[in-house]
């Protein structure tokens, strides 16, 4: 249940010709129009304000204004999430997927801007909230996400600083043969779910 959501463009267009109304936040979206993959029908779809300044921001991001996209996701951080509400009177946390993405895109941001010193902060920051992370997602998705932070071609400038190896490997875990056997990702229904939703 959100208190706002965001109106469709043409309604948004028919507001804005009343009456000026001033932001509160960073970002005040909270949904987004999308079409039903199913039924081939637009639908609206919640998502929490966190979530929308993420998108706003990759898109910034496409278009080349790095900048503007470490601005929105830093706002993003202090807007509410999809994770746990512990107060009434304040918008849920971020979630793990929410702060990661963010960390994520601000050290692709400042990589691409050259700020190596706030690109490495960001990683280290994406790496706290789990990214990497052999006991929150298994083995074989944490040797996933190393993979990719080591191949990622945005990351390129921080990558170069060999801070970046450092901070890295303090975070990556090494798996013993029984851990890797027991890990789900690595199961035979892990790997058939991992099958089954690369088909999509």
């Amino acid at each position: 249940a959100r208190a706002h959501a965001r109106a469709p463009i043409a309604a948004r267009a028919r507001a804005s010709s009343r009456r000026p109304t001033r932001r509160a936040s960073v970002v005040a979206n909270v949904g987004r129009s999308k079409t039903n993959e199913l039924t081939g029908e637009p639908e609206w779809v919640e998502i929490s304000d966190a979530a929308a300044a993420i998108e706003d921001a990759q898109e910034q991001y496409g278009a080349g204004d790095f900048a503007g996209a470490v601005k929105t996701l830093e706002g993003a951080l202090k807007l509410g999430g999809s994770g746990v509400k512990r107060d009434r009177s304040k918008p849920a946390e971020l979630s793990l997927g929410e702060k990661q993405a963010i960390f994520y895109n601000l050290t692709s941001a400042h990589s691409k801007l050259g700020a190596v010193d706030r690109g490495l902060e960001a990683l280290e920051a994406l790496l706290q909230a789990g990214y990497c992370s052999a006991q929150l997602y298994g083995f074989g998705k944490a040797n996933e996400d190393y993979v990719r932070l080591l191949r990622d071609p945005d990351l390129e400038s921080v990558r170069g600083d060999a801070r970046f190896k450092q901070i890295v490997d303090k975070y990556q875990v090494t798996p013993t043969e029984l851990q890797l056997q027991l890990d789900p990702s690595q199961s035979v229904i892990g790997r058939a779910m991992k099958m089954w939703g690369s088909k999509k």
